[in-house]
């Protein structure tokens, strides 16, 4: 036997009714992007507490939260939490476009840029552009549109030199 433990935490039954033992809803900070999306509880335990066990792959990057460790790196590289916001996942992308047209740096030596991987990314980004059109606050609008604009230079910039 092994020592996993399945813990239902879910606040209702089958057909709907609140279950009488249903944790209290967690408080949200203001501002903090707490919106409930698809109907889901965030978890609120930590790894410990669940026994260590991995997250499913429908939990896997759906946004649920870990505890106060959740936007920590695995080596702890951030000392505060990393807010999930629009404006994180467009920098995300776009540093990773950067990254791959300046090339790995190992033991010293520069490698070459990556251009395909980088237009993958900058293909990424111009597709969240096209289905996100119109539902943007015009500050994300224009952070997405700077940022694909920037990669776009950088990239030909990058091509005409190879």
């Amino acid at each position: 036997m092994s020592d996993f433990v399945v813990n239902d935490r879910r606040a209702f039954k089958k057909k709907g009714e609140l279950r009488d033992d249903a944790p209290e809803a967690p408080e949200t900070p203001a501002g903090s992007g707490g919106e409930d999306v698809g109907g889901e509880q965030p978890e609120t335990g930590s790894r410990a507490e669940t026994g260590g066990a991995a997250e499913s792959g429908a939990e896997a990057g759906s946004g649920a939260s870990d505890g106060p460790d959740a936007g920590e790196s695995p080596a702890g590289l951030f000392s505060g939490e990393l807010p999930a916001t629009f404006a994180t996942l467009v920098i995300g992308l776009a540093s990773m476009g950067f990254m791959q047209m300046e090339g790995e740096i190992r033991d010293g030596v520069k490698s070459k840029p990556d251009l395909n991987a980088a237009k993958h990314y900058i293909d990424i980004l111009a597709e969240l552009e096209k289905k996100t059109k119109g539902n943007l606050t015009e500050e994300e609008a224009n952070l997405l549109k700077t940022f694909l604009y920037d990669l776009r230079m950088r990239f030909v910039e990058i091509s005409r030199r190879a």
